[in-house]
């Protein structure tokens, strides 16, 4: 690690090229993070612990991070405002940043957000989204045309949904997903329902045999087929309830914080599997017990519901729903 060898500037121009591939894994954030304090660039270091919290809200390490650097930060300024240090500023410093973001002015865009985090001391979840969206921007070249950059004003727009799944249907809202190409006398996901119900997938991927459509804002991910009967269909809809990390793609899935209804059972923030796994058995799950998994699992000819806990936490974790 350069940081242990002392090679500052090595490890922060090391984690801007890892930012640079992989804008939403939260731990080069907190490598330029550490490497920014150890400089004594207080502020940078605030606003890198603040971005890794973004991707990684539940994160006790990160969070502790960032208060020490916040703390760091207090001290360096001495408890002197600088000029244009007002809220005001601040947030003129926002609409400029949203009119850079989607004129494509990526650099201008991330340099005006963190001036607003330097002037909230990482306080700013607006700026922090804002940020985010443009350093994806900037590491997706297929942003840059003349397609305006959607802007989405919360990084958890879904905090408050439920989503309801039953064996033939995914819906948000009144918005029906399974209404895509037709499998049977049952239905595929469409991608233009979800993206009408979810907005679009701020990250398209390979993923061994499929293609991810992932939102890791709001823990949703979609899973396309490359190859046989699935090539081109949005087979599985999956739901995170608590972070996951993919090694195989270097990706975290993000959180959703809303509530599921699986057939009726509630499935929301913090359910632990053994709280409704009689309720489970009942609209007929079937239940296994490992070491460190738990799992329900029902199928049927309009394809499969599982839901997982989060290893040896006894929270769940993930729900699925495969359209085959």
């Amino acid at each position: 690690m350069k940081i242990k060898k002392s090679d500052l500037d090595g490890a922060i121009a090391d984690a801007d090229a890892a930012i640079r591939l992989y804008p939403g894994s939260p731990w080069h954030y907190a490598t330029r993070g550490q490497a920014n304090e150890a400089k004594g660039n207080f502020v940078a270091a605030v606003n890198d612990y603040q971005m890794a919290i973004n991707t990684e809200p539940h994160n006790s390490i990160y969070k502790d991070m960032l208060k020490h650097a916040q703390a760091q930060a207090a001290g360096s300024r001495g408890g002197n405002s600088q000029p244009g240090d007002s809220p005001q500023s601040a947030t003129a410093l926002v609409t400029q940043a949203k009119a850079k973001l989607a004129a494509g002015d990526f650099d201008g865009a991330i340099a005006d957000c963190d001036r607003v985090l330097q002037l909230s001391r990482g306080g700013s979840k607006e700026a922090s989204g804002l940020r985010i969206q443009a350093m994806r921007a900037k590491a997706n070249p297929s942003t840059k045309s003349a397609h305006p950059v959607q802007l989405v004003s919360s990084p958890q727009p879904l905090v408050a949904v439920t989503i309801s799944v039953t064996e033939t249907s995914i819906k948000i809202g009144n918005i029906e997903l399974r209404n895509g190409p037709s499998q049977g006398k049952y239905r595929y996901i469409s991608l233009a329902a979800a993206e009408k119900a979810l907005g679009p997938a701020t990250e398209k991927y390979p993923a061994g045999r499929i293609v991810d459509y992932a939102r890791p804002s709001i823990g949703v991910h979609l899973q396309e087929g490359i190859r046989g009967a699935e090539e081109g269909k949005i087979f599985k809809f999956q739901v995170y309830m608590e972070d996951d990390y993919d090694a195989r793609s270097e990706k975290n899935s993000g959180k959703f914080n809303g509530h599921v209804q699986v057939e009726g059972v509630d499935i929301g923030p913090g359910t632990t599997f053994d709280s409704v796994r009689d309720e489970l058995k009942r609209e007929g799950y079937k239940i296994t017990k490992q070491p460190d998994l738990s799992y329900a699992q029902k199928s049927g000819p309009w394809g499969q519901i599982q839901i997982f806990t989060a290893g040896s936490s006894g929270k769940i974790g993930r729900v699925e729903v495969w359209c085959l």
